[in-house]
């Protein structure tokens, strides 16, 4: 599955680099594919659970864009879908680490910081520079808005983690 992951990764790489900014290959949801191939290909249960947490909120976040109107990049699909379906199943074979949700948090907000450092203020990278167009009307400034969906961002991941151990525990609890 790793191979797999590492695969759609490498696909959508290319693609970025053919016909987009280059940027593109730094927003979550790319960077989550390569922590679910990188976890998968080491038996490494933490980066695979960071990779799912993170596409947890973001394939839902990215079709809400494609909905609204955004641009459907057909190897999109494979790191995102692709990426969170691998991720799921790794985390049937690798387990959940405790406390993932802190990680995976902890781990976006250095992706964050690195985007605001070393991408430019017009690809908006991860919303890291301005808040997301369409959204301005309900936050009064930037650091409110980035506050705002980082601390969302943390509740969803723990959430997330929570649900995990509870489907987990009642399929323990349905085979034995």
């Amino acid at each position: 599955m790793g191979a797999l992951a590492l695969a759609f990764v490498v696909f959508n790489a290319a693609s970025i680099l053919l016909h987009r900014d280059p940027t593109d290959l730094l927003w979550a949801c790319h960077v989550a594919c390569a922590l679910v191939a990188l976890g998968q290909l080491f038996g490494w249960p933490a980066p695979n659970a960071i990779g799912v947490l993170w596409l947890s909120i973001g394939v839902p976040l990215w079709l809400l864009d494609l909905a609204g109107g955004g641009q459907l990049h057909p190897t999109s699909v494979l790191t995102h879908l692709g990426g969170l379906a691998l991720g799921v199943a790794g985390i049937r074979v690798l387990g959940l680490p405790r406390h993932s949700w802190a990680k995976a948090i902890l781990s976006l907000g250095t992706l964050g910081l690195f985007c605001r450092i070393g991408t430019p203020a017009r690809a908006n990278v991860n919303l890291v520079h301005a808040i997301h167009p369409g959204w301005e009307s309900l936050f009064p400034s930037y650091p409110v808005y980035a506050l705002c969906v980082f601390s969302l961002c943390g509740l969803a991941f723990l959430a997330t983690e929570r649900l995990i151990g509870l489907l987990a525990a009642t399929r323990l609890r349905e085979v034995s």
